[in-house]
């Protein structure tokens, strides 16, 4: 990916047992199987996540990357974590500073002008008078869930999905009002489901509910994919057992943010 011009960050969130053998095998230790998701690990992901986007906000204002053009790649449990780390980025209003050098932090939430463009500054100096705004979120542009699992009932997918289905279907405008831009661009995120379709079922079955949730209503939309191999690896060995995966999924990212008219500016309420 970095060969093809992505800023690429990749993150171990995998959680693991470590079982120490008693006996002839004292010092050795054997991996033990992942356990099941739980309650904590939506607030550690989420935590996790957010220092991640801190490091790009330092490497955007550097003009190293745009990171209005960020996408996750997830696999197994992590998968809905993402989705659920996406719906609470896009819901992140902008912060705005006036003329007197007054900051202020709206509410979290849309703010929608008629034409249904998101974040739109007329809109937002209707509710709280005129400020230059700078965003917060609504970085990710791009989930692909590799063998995504159920979540853990802390982590409200439904809820979630719904909100970005929301978001997708409206349009964005440019917040830098400085530099006079009308751009319109989609806004939201694409999904890219991927799964084993041989050995067992159940993988299927659960990405085929979470691309479900996505597609409901927008079947023909052109940011929404599933696709199921004939292969029984699941999640990051997806990507050794099936060659075309990783250009399938360099298709998709050129398809989405790739051709994105988002251009870079500046995230800092100083200038």
């Amino acid at each position: 990916m970095q060969a093809k011009g992505y800023a690429v960050i990749a993150a171990d969130f995998r959680t693991s047992t470590l079982e120490t053998k008693t006996g002839k095998n004292a010092k050795k230790r054997t991996r033990q199987k992942t356990p099941k998701p739980e309650a904590k690990d939506h607030l550690t992901f989420n935590g996790d996540m957010e220092a991640i986007k801190r490091f790009l906000l330092v490497e955007h204002q550097k003009r190293h990357l745009n990171m209005r053009k960020m996408s996750i790649i997830a696999s197994g449990m992590s998968g809905p974590l993402a989705v659920s780390f996406a719906s609470r980025d896009w819901a992140k209003a902008p912060l705005g500073r006036n003329g007197n050098n007054v900051v202020i932090r709206p509410p979290n939430g849309i703010y929608w002008n008629r034409s249904r463009r998101l974040f739109d500054e007329i809109a937002l100096d209707k509710l709280f008078g005129r400020f230059l705004w700078v965003a917060r979120g609504q970085d990710v542009r791009t989930l692909i869930l590799l063998s995504p699992e159920r979540p853990h009932r802390a982590v409200a997918l439904a809820k979630s999905v719904r909100f970005l289905n929301t978001v997708r279907q409206s349009q964005m405008r440019s917040l830098d009002r400085s530099l006079q831009l009308s751009v319109l661009s989609p806004a939201g995120t694409a999904c890219l489901v991927c799964v084993g379709k041989s050995g067992s079922r159940a993988p299927v079955t659960k990405a085929k509910e979470i691309y479900e949730m996505f597609s409901r209503g927008n079947s023909r939309d052109v940011n929404l994919r599933f696709k199921a191999f004939p292969v029984k690896e699941q999640g990051t060995d997806l990507l050794g057992a099936v060659p075309q995966l990783e250009q399938d999924i360099l298709d998709f990212l050129n398809q989405t943010i790739g051709q994105l008219k988002d251009p870079w500016r500046s995230r800092s309420t100083e200038n």
